[in-house]
């Protein structure tokens, strides 16, 4: 548990938090106060008091220069919850969500008991309860998003939903681009099967969410890395950086160096 206010602090260290950035845990925001922007992948979410946001393991963010909102801030690594704790939130929540004040001041004042834990001497923490805790944060937020969207309750959605974050977690985790096919062997479903799921929960088809998640890797490693254009291509399994090029341009409008241009500029 951190808060923001804290993190913007560390700009005195040199650290600027407003530089895009990549981690391997989740992070989940709970804004408290004020209004701001928030940016996952290369989209400016707008935030306000009261609102939730759930950045991924994988997915770039960066918080907003301009900006003067507080929140707190919960990370943990994906190894600490099981699939069945996380995977109707990372699922669902892919932008801000709000909920009522009554609502917020209950998790608020949860959260704010998991931070004082970090000032009880070591010898006297209840360790055996974090994760109990952060399991209770997580149950918290997600009967408070099911309370809104009565419609993912349904067997149907809950089987669609746990195929989806299959699929998505089998791409994060395989760097390169594989048929259709092999991915519905991996997931042990039929291509028909993996297709009424995407369009159920993502509404696209699976080779769109396969080209999406492509698309966003090239931007990440465009961003945040050094690799040339041919390398970035390569180690996305196309054999040739032009094909990769006129992928890139086909679903963005615009050239993989345009992209890192502009993002420099930004």
């Amino acid at each position: 548990m951190i808060r923001l206010s804290e993190l913007r602090r560390r700009r005195l260290e040199g650290i600027d938090i407003a530089a895009p950035i990549r981690h391997n845990f989740y992070l989940l925001k709970f804004v408290t106060d004020g209004t701001g922007a928030h940016w996952v992948d290369f989209t400016k979410h707008s935030v306000s008091k009261g609102d939730i946001l759930l950045v991924r393991p994988g997915q770039v963010h960066a918080f907003d220069a301009n900006s003067n909102h507080e929140s707190l801030l919960l990370v943990f690594r994906p190894e600490t919850v099981s699939p069945e704790h996380i995977r109707h939130l990372a699922i669902h929540l892919t932008e801000p969500f709000s909920i009522e004040h009554r609502d917020h001041e209950a998790i608020v004042q949860l959260l704010e008991f998991i931070q004082n834990m970090e000032d009880v001497p070591e010898e006297l923490r209840l360790t055996s309860m974090a994760p109990g805790l952060l399991h209770a944060v997580l149950s918290g937020v997600n009967d408070l998003y099911l309370r809104h969207h009565e419609e993912t309750r349904t067997p149907a959605h809950n089987r669609a939903s746990d195929l989806v974050f299959r699929l998505e977690c089998l791409l994060m985790n395989e760097p390169t681009r594989q048929p259709l096919s092999d991915y519905a062997s991996q997931l042990h479903v039929t291509p028909r099967t993996l297709a009424r799921a995407c369009h159920a929960i993502r509404e696209i088809s699976p080779k769109q969410l396969v080209d999406r998640h492509f698309v966003l890797e090239a931007k990440r490693k465009l961003v945040l890395g050094d690799e040339t254009v041919e390398e970035i291509a390569f180690d996305l399994g196309f054999s040739e950086a032009t094909n990769f090029v006129k992928f890139f341009k086909r679903l963005t409008g615009t050239t993989p160096e345009a992209f890192r241009r502009e993002q420099e500029r930004s």
